[in-house]
């Protein structure tokens, strides 16, 4: 609810906020700072707090190197970041659109990729009329951490659950 008291501590905000920012009042945005204040918050709260998910950002994000090849022929080649869980599919993809080499016989799809600590990937290698290749790994730290095969696929499902 906006009070008086709410809309003086606003007018603080954008004033301090000029100030530290080195620009007109006009230029700060006046909901933002209404919002602030009807939150309780103070500038520098805010800042501060914006500062420290800015760095729990940046050090939970790692780049990590795939190379994946596998037999076109016998079904697609290609890594996924796996999401949640698909009534139709068993598993929630989000396909990865990494360059691909293509040989006679071999599909390699390369690069780099930059992802969050904990996520889950699948790296599919093609399969056969009774098989499908596939491994799962969690990645943590910059590094691939193996969790199953395509044959285990359902315990990665437990994950979601």
């Amino acid at each position: 609810m906006m009070t008086k008291e709410t809309i003086r501590e606003a007018s603080k905000i954008r004033i301090e906020a000029s100030k530290k920012h080195s620009c007109e009042v006009s230029e700060i945005d006046w909901p933002s700072c209404m919002s602030m204040a009807m939150r309780g918050e103070t500038l520098e709260t805010t800042m501060e707090k914006e500062k420290i998910e800015k760095v729990v950002a940046a050090e939970a994000k790692h780049e990590y190197d795939f190379e994946i090849s596998g037999d076109p022929r016998k079904g697609q080649v290609y890594l996924a970041v796996i999401t949640g869980l698909c009534e139709k599919y068993g598993l929630e993809r989000d396909f990865v659109n990494l360059p691909a080499i293509n040989g006679r016989n071999e599909k390699t799809v390369l690069g780099k990729v930059l992802l969050v600590d904990g996520t889950i990937v699948e790296e599919k290698r093609g399969g056969s009329w009774k098989n499908d290749y596939a491994d799962y790994y969690r990645c943590v730290g910059g590094e691939k951490e193996w969790l199953a095969s395509w044959d285990d696929r359902k315990e990665i499902a437990k994950l979601f659950v």
